[in-house]
């Protein structure tokens, strides 16, 4: 081997605006097929994509954090892993804690992949990882060039830039995320014009028609929000 990918990948967390990239959602589902060999790649790359949450958060998810029956993700702590402990700590600021609304095809899958966990209870991570295997899975799923390479936080830009293309507010896609502060920083800009996202009138149209079953009571932005997990359930079919 001719170079280091780790080299390559550099670690999280660093890095500068400019060197940012994107996944539209064709290139997100090639690189999901060449990861999907592992249950919990693929239902942590999903949950990434189709939530923007943090990797950090991510990894501090329980199974007590999912409310399978309203579709929603409660965001209340983070993940590190410092000098070789585990250590769940609670959020910096009061905006990272935040009810996250999802799809209900990401739920069954969220389902699916932990009924494979043994023994699982309440206050059980339901990835007991580190930010190191996200970051291994995302060189092995783009090692042979199909799918570019981004860092794992890009996924996280992923899904605030499509927002944004999608003509959210910036105000909008900042409570989605998590953000402390509202401004149009480079993480939330949009790149995808001219994508394959299909945001034109017939697939607002469709997304009308398409009864919502899930619960974003607890989302301030409720139209909006509805509007984005029924342009994705329309998408995904």
């Amino acid at each position: 081997m001719k170079e280091n990918p780790c080299r390559k990948a550099g670690s999280i967390g660093k890095g500068h605006a400019d060197e940012m990239q994107f996944w539209t959602t064709d290139e997100f589902k090639k690189f999901l097929g060449k990861v999907s060999d592992k249950p919990q790649a693929r239902a942590g790359f999903l949950i990434l994509y189709y939530t923007g949450l943090r990797i950090g958060e991510l990894l501090a998810l329980e199974y007590g954090d999912i409310d399978f029956k309203n579709c929603t993700i409660n965001v209340n702590k983070s993940y590190q892993h410092i000098r070789g402990k585990d250590v769940v700590t609670p959020p910096k600021t009061p905006k990272i804690v935040r009810i996250v609304s999802i799809l209900e095809f990401l739920r069954d899958e969220i389902r699916n992949y932990t009924e494979r966990l043994y023994g699982l209870h309440k206050h059980d991570r339901i990835f007991p990882y580190t930010k190191s295997f996200f970051e291994h899975e995302m060189i092995r799923g783009t090692k042979d060039g199909d799918v570019k390479w981004i860092r794992p936080q890009d996924i996280r830009r992923s899904h605030a830039s499509q927002l944004i293309h999608m003509d959210f507010s910036i105000l909008a896609v900042s409570e989605r995320l998590g953000h402390e502060k509202v401004h149009p920083p480079a993480s939330v800009r949009s790149p995808l014009s001219g994508s394959p996202w299909q945001c034109g009138p017939a697939a607002t149209g469709r997304v009308r028609r398409i009864p919502f079953t899930g619960s974003v009571a607890k989302c301030q932005y409720q139209p909006k929000f509805v509007k984005v997990v029924h342009f994705w359930y329309t998408f995904k079919k």
